[in-house]
């Protein structure tokens, strides 16, 4: 009787556990099938092109032009990556083109654009309030408004002791656009020197673009170039 009653413990035990491997594993599936609904919520592909929400701004792209997205575990997009070929934005074609995206060293043509929601990037005017204090070592060190030179319509920082150079586009007496750059000592160093460029779309959504320093010259036409394709006009 003890060896019968022994094994009627463990055939309860047993079924218990299956119950729960099966209940465990119906939760991840059905979080699973979530995900992938809140997933393509976000991120719609359609027609060649690819619909997306990011912050308070709805997005509307080609669908070469887009890199790819980062979500929460919630499903919220928080970033998105666009890419392209300068000067005219050229979209990704795995037929034309895989070989400047991706088997080019360095940046050559290539330009990468990050939209961030509010919160995972500091806003332009605080990029430019830290990089102006003294007591922080910033690389502007206090000189704000006091620039090197006007180059290509920026305001041009020299730094000899930071790796960094900084460029500041004012617009109504205001830096819209925060610009890093190797510095010449910097660029010694440097086999394929590229810039970045920080900007504020609005109270929730910002922008980080980066492209080979050869293009710098160009800054204001490949802008207008990013606002036509953010804006949906390409």
């Amino acid at each position: 009787m003890m060896f019968f009653s022994v094994n009627i413990k463990r055939l309860v035990l047993f079924a218990l556990l299956v119950l729960v491997i099966v209940v465990v594993g119906g939760s991840d599936e059905g979080n699973l099938q979530n995900n992938k609904s809140k997933q393509n919520h976000n991120i719609v592909k359609q027609d060649g092109r690819v619909r997306f929400t990011l912050g308070d701004r709805e997005f509307n792209v080609p669908a070469g032009n887009f890199k790819g997205g980062t979500e929460t575990g919630g499903g919220r997009l928080i970033r998105a990556t666009l890419w392209g070929l300068l000067p005219d934005f050229e979209g990704y074609d795995k037929t034309k083109n895989h070989a400047e995206f991706v088997g080019v060293p360095g940046w050559g043509r290539r330009v990468q654009i990050e939209l961030y929601r509010r919160g995972d990037r500091i806003t332009v005017a605080s990029m430019v309030s830290r990089s102006d204090q003294v007591d922080r070592g910033g690389a502007l060190g206090g000189r704000l408004g006091k620039y090197d030179e006007i180059r290509y319509g920026l305001e041009y920082y020299r730094s000899d002791n930071w790796g960094t150079d900084i460029y500041l586009y004012i617009e109504d007496s205001e830096p819209k656009m925060f610009i890093r750059c190797p510095s010449e000592i910097a660029l010694k160093g440097t086999p394929s020197p590229s810039c970045s460029y920080y900007w504020d779309i609005s109270a929730e959504t910002s922008y980080e673009m980066r492209y080979s320093m050869d293009y710098l010259p160009q800054w204001r036409e490949i802008w207008n170039n990013v606002q036509q394709l953010v804006n949906g006009k390409k």
